[in-house]
């Protein structure tokens, strides 16, 4: 175990309970500044449900910090401590100090739990299930990072921000543009410790949508049922799996299930202080990820045609929430418009356009989102879709994930219950058209995370429904629900496993050994991290995600890495020109996936483009390395190639 840096993970760690803590009293301060209130919280002092209004808000804030001081180049620890050490010892001191006080009597409270856990052996079960799988969560969370998206731009959007001191787009990478309330709060965790801080951020995200899927089902069901379905909401193994990865999609699940845990909350008590939260819930979801206007949308047509009998005007009404849902995601939403024209960039071009984008490339985009996941769009594969989620799912194909087995073996059971109460139709109501909108667009098990938490309350309340009202199904539902989240827990001990941590844990697998076996291209980018100059700058083709790890200047174009130079040898008319579009680049090295390129790239090239790049590659271009396919060249005229060849053949006739 001498490889593992427990230090490093401790003090990422204690950066995200720091963070943890200064979002409560930050959101706490917040909401007195505004006197904003509604039932839930003028009515539940001190209540677990207020205790994570706060968080939410406050971790809203401090992302939006970040990211104002970034604009001006202020991404540095003096700034940081500036602003989230010393302004809130100077004037967040009150809420600090109920913060720790708040803190301290949950934390009491989860523990006294365990006695009333403990008399029910179903919840027993299903306790010790969790806590293993928070285990292996948490465990997972000390792994150095491999997956695709947090090396693409997740994590190393971040770091660059903190090398630079400024949040920048990167032209040539479209997921910079992105919006990144998530992001920010990387920024602060690499800031101040390492990208396992990340990975604790995202895992906090998933316990936090747990969390109020429990409160939502416990105000109608009680503390057992409540358990269960939240459970078996955490225990989804896309859920699982990814709650130790540095992505977004548990941080984006968390504010859609808190906004309509207060978006039923106006359906309920037609407040307007409730229906505020809600939008502003809806609003910073947007400020993480696009994928949130699915529910902005729905949610305003549940207001145009279902809430008509309300205190507010028609038209206030409306006004009301789109202005709460718009304005936490502006920051962003306005930096797009100045820098690229199209404030959801790079979506929606046809009708926005966008800098450094095209048509060829957004249609290519579109279709690959649409098609590269799931069985198709046709009637047949989208009515089985509740099926093959279950008996098709795995970590790539079709789905890039599974759901396991509990919303369709209780599919049939929600039908039955779902019209009974107002509050539970809306959220069957918002869990069918999530579905459907997520069915006909990219299939990706992640992107379902909002309509599984959703589905989970609605689980919660035909549970609740058949127990009180219909006196059935006592025994055979709970443990029907154990044998799933059992089921599910097996996806995410099997990951585990796969994922070779207690290899890596024994000292079999060095760091270096484990970045190359689980992050294609590794190898190549060590390589130059040791051998090539700071003021080189590689270009990457059919490398895939290793941004985070290059330590070294490099060009990469997100998705499509070969279109630029598909574009230049196509475009060229003699190998001169070829040369002349990397020096204007400033590119001084060339890495490609060769195998990669001769099955995908070079049989679609025109001959005589082709024996321009033939000839370009034999003037100008010499191999420095090479590794599974993959080649390293150094780009330079002519002359100073033939002078390398000169002393390269002489050193081979001296040895």
């Amino acid at each position: 175990m001498s490889h593992i840096n427990l230090f490093r993970f401790c003090g990422a760690a204690a950066a995200v309970i720091y963070l943890i803590l200064l979002s409560s009293a930050t959101g706490k301060g917040f909401l007195k500044l505004v006197k904003l209130s509604s039932p839930d919280i003028s009515t539940h002092r001190n209540s677990a449900e207020e205790y994570i209004l706060f968080q939410a808000i406050g971790f809203f804030l401090i992302s939006l910090l970040i990211f104002l001081a970034g604009v001006f180049g202020g991404i540095n620890k003096i700034v940081f401590l500036g602003l989230f050490g010393v302004l809130p010892a100077l004037f967040l001191r009150k809420e600090w100090l109920e913060t720790y006080s708040e803190t301290k009597y949950f934390i009491g409270k989860i523990f006294a739990a365990r006695k009333s856990v403990c008399r029910n052996t179903i919840l027993t079960v299903a306790s010790i299930l969790s806590f293993a799988l928070l285990l292996l969560n948490l465990i997972n969370c000390t792994l150095p990072p491999t997956e695709r998206d947090a090396l693409k731009y997740h994590l190393k959007l971040p770091a660059d921000y903190v090398k630079t001191g400024f949040v920048r787009p990167e032209p040539e990478n479209f997921f910079s543009f992105f919006p990144q309330t998530t992001e920010m709060l990387y920024t602060f965790g690499l800031l101040f410790s390492n990208d396992n801080a990340a990975k604790l951020l995202h895992f906090y995200f998933g316990l936090l949508t747990a969390a109020v899927i429990f409160l939502m089902i416990k105000r109608f069901a009680g503390g057992t049922i409540a358990l269960l379905c939240a459970i078996a909401f955490y225990s989804v193994p896309v859920a699982s799996r990814i709650s130790s990865w540095a992505y977004v999609d548990l941080a984006l699940c968390f504010y859609t299930i808190l906004a309509l845990r207060y978006f039923s909350l106006f359906v309920d008590k037609k407040d307007t202080g409730a229906l505020i939260i809600a939008g502003t819930m809806c609003g910073i979801a947007l400020s993480i990820k696009y994928l949130a206007l699915y529910t902005i949308l729905i949610l305003f047509i549940y207001l145009l045609f279902a809430e008509k009998e309300t205190s507010l005007s028609f038209k206030k009404k409306y006004v009301i929430f789109l202005a709460a849902a718009i304005i936490p995601a502006i920051p962003w939403l306005t930096r797009n418009i100045i820098l690229t024209g199209n404030p959801l960039y790079p979506f929606l071009y046809s009708l926005f356009g966008g800098a450094h984008w095209d048509v060829e490339r957004a249609n290519l985009y579109s279709v690959m989102l649409s098609d590269s996941y799931g069985l198709g769009k046709s009637p047949a594969a989208i009515l089985s879709l509740p099926f093959n989620l279950v008996l098709k799912s795995k970590e790539g194909a079709p789905f890039d994930g599974g759901i396991g087995p509990v919303f369709t073996l209780f599919l049939p059971l929600i039908l039955f219950s779902a019209g009974r109460d107002k509050k539970i139709k809306f959220l069957f109501l918002y869990s069918a058209a999530f579905f459907a909108m997520w069915a006909f667009s990219s299939q990706q098990a992640r992107f379902l995370l909002p309509f599984m938490a959703a589905f989970s309350v609605c689980l919660g309340y035909g549970l609740d429904f058949c127990f009180n009202k219909l006196k059935t199904g006592k025994t055979i539902l709970p443990i029907l629900l154990l044998l799933c989240i059992s089921f599910n827990s097996a996806y995410a001990l099997k990951y585990f496993h796969k994922n070779e941590t207690l290899k890596y844990y024994a000292g079999k697998i060095s760091e270096e050994e484990y970045r190359a076996k689980h992050i294609k291209n590794y190898t190549s980018i060590a390589f130059i991290n040791k051998n090539l100059r700071d003021d080189s700058k590689t270009y990457m083709v059919y490398i895939g995600a290793v941004g985070y790890y290059c330590k070294k200047p490099f060009f990469q174009e997100s998705v499509f890495e070969e279109w630029s130079f598909l574009k230049t040898i196509s475009e060229a008319g003699r190998p001169e020109d070829i040369l002349l579009w990397f020096y204007g680049q400033q590119i001084t090295h060339f890495l490609i996936g060769e195998q990669v390129a001769e099955i995908y790239l070079y049989p679609y090239i025109k001959k005589e483009a082709l024996h321009n790049y033939a000839e370009f590659k034999k003037l100008y271009m010499t191999e420095l390395f090479s590794h599974d396919g993959t080649i390293l060249y150094k780009i330079q005229s002519a002359g100073q190639k033939n002078k390398d060849l000169i002393i390269k053949e002489s050193l081979q006739v001296t040895s």
